[in-house]
């Protein structure tokens, strides 16, 4: 049975990855959980800028997210949502 159209283009990308750690990624669920995390990890830095827009202090939105402020930190450097 053929898979579903994608509603968006899929770009191919290689990596390269022992046997080991090819077995532990499609353990993981393959490419369905990578694309899961990636959109995870944006929600996440998303939530972490509206915070950090409004005032909250690093330790403040660490422990209501649950992440380290060294986490936040790296989302603020890196800028994902400019102005």
């Amino acid at each position: 049975m053929p898979r579903p159209k994608p509603v968006k283009l899929l770009n191919r990308f290689q990596v390269q990855l022992s046997d080991h750690q090819l077995a532990v990624f499609r353990r993981l669920g393959g490419s369905q959980w990578l694309r899961q995390q990636l959109a995870t990890v944006e929600a996440r830095a998303h939530n972490v800028h509206e915070l950090l827009a409004a005032g909250k202090s690093h330790s403040v939105i660490a422990q209501e997210l649950g992440i380290s402020t060294k986490t936040i930190q790296v989302v603020k450097k890196q800028n994902w949502f400019p102005e």
